[in-house]
């Protein structure tokens, strides 16, 4: 899903992010996910790790991030290198990445 290639493995593994956070948490993401879950049928159980997931991701994620995982997911590199493109700047904070970009560095 988003990224259990980039955004997970940077933003929790790598910066030690830790999901249990969200249980105190009764916040707008929560809801969110309860409800998709609700209305898709899907069973969710108490503390359930999947809607823990998603309200920390929408919590520690850019929409640009975001944005340029569904692009990765979908395939579209095209689109994706324009996105990177218009926010990877040398100097600038990537709100894709979540650096400052150094001279010389690519996005990953």
């Amino acid at each position: 899903m988003i990224s259990y290639y980039k955004i997970m493995e940077k933003n929790f593994y790598k910066e030690d992010v830790d999901m249990r956070d969200t249980e105190q948490k009764t916040g707008v993401a929560m809801e969110q996910a309860e409800n998709m879950a609700e209305f898709a049928g899907i069973e969710l159980q108490d503390h359930d790790p999947r809607v823990k997931l998603y309200a920390t991701l929408r919590d520690k994620t850019s929409d640009q991030s975001l944005f340029a995982e569904v692009l990765r997911i979908l395939g579209d590199t095209e689109a994706l290198n324009k996105l990177i493109g218009a926010y990877h700047k040398v100097g600038i904070h990537c709100p894709i990445c979540l650096k400052v970009v150094a001279p010389g560095e690519e996005y990953r």
